[in-house]
């Protein structure tokens, strides 16, 4: 759990711990490693939804009873009425809602959000058609606010519980704005009905509402699985991409292979998929590559992609017939790709939409001069880029870039001149660069440059973090009264008013700072 000074911090206080919703014993293991890690009087609260969890870590279980009667109505009041008054014209159907609900608090929330505002002719057809159903009481209470919703926001929806729970937002909004929804409108109207809630920048949503989207997307086929919108489960697109059972109805597509040994899969695998607009084919365990092979190549993908995440891609190139238009989001990271189409299609016109291109250690040994056609891009990620020469000049023509990280490109030797008035770029650096290289940096309003640990008799400077260059002074950690940050600097052989000069060299546009110059 955390540091060493955490731990130590912690040992000899009294703290009182809360592990919510947790699935597995290895959770609580993983943050608690021994009850006397707290102090004296401590309390570790840990909720589950498996018994089975809870006997294998905890001292003692308590079962979380229904709400009563009273506590049932006083929610069901907030979340319809906005208050705690019930009108009289509404008791006997409010009534009838709580009994229904039976005392769960999701349910009661769901409930009186859909209901709210509405006539009492909808109240008693939505309640009319739960009671026809009870075997399926929650279920179908929750199904009520979600058949209520517009075609645009079933399909934000349906895409967060399948593929984005958990995930920071301004992402989910990139990749779902490139689908052709509105986003941000949708997003709030399904908060406003308590179908998903924000948290910390995240979308987050109950199990049970995510129970409710699974079985939703199971409903659409029942026994045919490449005939659902919407795969996720390991073992189901397992069976559909190595039978070829995917037709036209699938849309989305997340395959997570860290519990499936590697398997082949033939050309024809995405050939009836037309539709498709989100594939993300990875490995959740941290530092493993998947171990999906296309043995006699790939014939097409669908040029409905929006979101392109395969790491590992086995092939050196997409297909040829694969037209981009569409995507705004490729990440090929741990690849074998050398080209991303054969012949003269590498990033053609039609790829002007995307925004983040991910090529984190892959085989491509050159960016051609067309990347700067990309004006949306936003962020370029050439991490361990071994191959990589110098970057191409036309990369001054991305007006959008925020990060172009370089890491580990031992080839490159020099940056471009990046445009003055880009916003916060982020350059990772880590070249083992000889003594005698240059950098330019414009006027940014955030640099981070990182040097190499085997530099450093040649280079002092092990790591700097600038923030807004440009002004004139600094201070290091000694020297509080000067308002030039440089956080996380290791000066080995520069006295301050050195350390002045060098910084000063980079925070003037046009300068180059040399790395002798130390």
């Amino acid at each position: 759990m955390g540091s060493t000074l955490i731990k130590e911090r912690i040992r000899h206080k009294k703290v009182f711990t809360v592990l919510d919703d947790v699935s597995d014993v290895e959770q609580v293991e993983c943050l608690i490693e021994r009850h006397d890690m707290f102090g004296p009087g401590s309390r570790i609260l840990v909720t589950s939804r498996d018994r089975q969890v809870l006997k294998n870590v905890a001292d003692e279980i308590y079962e979380v009873e229904e709400l009563n009667c009273s506590e049932a109505r006083q929610l069901f009041s907030l979340s319809v009425f906005k208050g705690n008054h019930i009108p009289k014209d509404y008791k006997g159907l409010s009534i009838r809602a709580v009994n229904y609900a039976k005392g769960n608090p999701l349910a009661l929330k769901v409930l009186g959000s859909f209901l709210f505002d509405q006539r009492k002719e909808d109240w008693e057809n939505a309640l009319n058609k739960l009671e026809r159903n009870p075997q399926l009481k929650i279920y179908n209470m929750l199904k009520v606010s979600f058949d209520a919703l517009g075609d645009e926001e079933k399909n934000i929806f349906l895409d967060i519980a399948c593929f984005f729970k958990g995930k920071q937002i301004d992402y989910v909004k990139r990749i779902l704005d490139g689908c052709g929804f509105s986003t941000n409108i949708g997003v709030f109207f399904l908060a406003e009905r308590c179908l998903i809630t924000i948290s910390n920048g995240k979308l987050e949503m109950h199990d049970l509402l995510q129970e409710m989207a699974f079985e939703i997307v199971r409903q659409e086929s029942i026994k045919e699985l490449g005939k659902r919108s919407r795969l996720w489960s390991p073992r189901d697109v397992n069976q559909v991409l190595t039978k070829n059972l995917g037709t036209e109805k699938v849309e989305g597509i997340f395959f997570d292979t860290s519990k499936i040994k590697e398997i082949k899969l033939s050309s024809k695998a995405f050939a009836r998929m037309y539709n498709l607009r989100l594939l993300k084919i990875y490995n959740s365990e941290v530092g493993k590559n998947c171990k999906v092979y296309l043995p006699h190549g790939l014939k097409s993908l669908s040029d409905e992609l929006r979101y392109l995440h395969w790491d590992g891609y086995p092939l050196k190139s997409l297909p040829s017939n694969f037209h981009p238009e569409n995507l705004v989001e490729l990440n090929l990271s741990h690849s074998k790709v050398r080209e991303l189409w054969k012949g003269d299609q590498m990033y053609p016109e039609t790829t002007e939409h995307v925004m983040y291109l991910n090529f984190n250690e892959t085989a491509i040994k050159e960016l051609p001069q067309s990347i700067g056609h990309r004006s949306r891009l936003v962020a370029l990620n050439l991490r361990e880029f071994k191959q990589l020469g110098n970057l191409p000049n036309s990369i001054c023509l991305l007006k959008s870039i925020v990060i172009v990280d370089v890491s580990g490109c031992s080839n490159v030797t020099k940056f471009p001149n990046i445009p003055g008035n880009t916003r916060s770029p982020f350059f990772g650096y880590d070249p083992c660069l000889n003594a005698t290289k240059d950098f330019w940096y414009g006027k940014f309003s955030e640099v981070s440059v990182e040097f190499s640990v085997e530099d450093l008799d040649n280079n002092p400077l092990h790591y700097c973090h600038v923030r807004k260059c440009g002004v004139r002074q600094l201070y290091t950690q000694a020297e509080n009264d000067c308002d030039f940050i440089l956080p996380y600097c290791k000066v080995f052989a520069a006295t301050p008013t050195e350390f002045r000069q060098l910084v000063q060299q980079f925070t003037n546009a046009g300068q180059f700072l040399h790395k002798s110059s130390l």
